[in-house]
């Protein structure tokens, strides 16, 4: 496991040191501007691979009037995701906007839902990121 004892101050992008180490919370002190500051860890079972391509998915509504449809099918598609945030969409639909952002899916997630979203013609445009 690779842990940066050393890493740049979100202040002023200084060196920090780690002064404490308590499993999911570091403690940083930088050297430049002396600010204290937590990092909270995550520990994985499995890394993600550093090539691993993510995709951002998008659903463009043309016909404002067609609200409720595209969100249900959206729903149906994107439900139980942990990327996809209903509330997320919610306010988007709530703000105007018509390009709703879905989230970001692995290039291996993709696939499904693309073939989901072909099912109920839904057309989710998802961009590399």
């Amino acid at each position: 496991m690779i842990m940066a004892d050393n890493i740049n101050c979100p202040l002023c992008n200084g060196i920090a040191n780690l002064i404490e180490d308590e499993i999911v919370n570091r403690l940083y002190k930088c050297s430049v501007c002396g600010n204290d500051f937590f990092v909270r860890v995550h520990y994985v079972d499995v890394p993600v691979p550093l090539e691993t391509k993510v995709f951002k998915a998008y659903v463009h509504l043309e016909n404002p009037s067609m609200i409720r449809i595209f969100k249900a099918k959206v729903k149906k598609v994107f439900g139980g995701k942990s990327n996809f945030s209903l509330g997320n969409l919610d306010r988007q639909i709530q703000s105007g906007v018509l390009l709703w952002d879905l989230g970001y899916y692995s290039g291996e997630e993709i696939q499904g839902l693309k073939t989901a979203a072909e099912n109920i013609e839904l057309t989710v445009d998802f961009r590399l990121e």
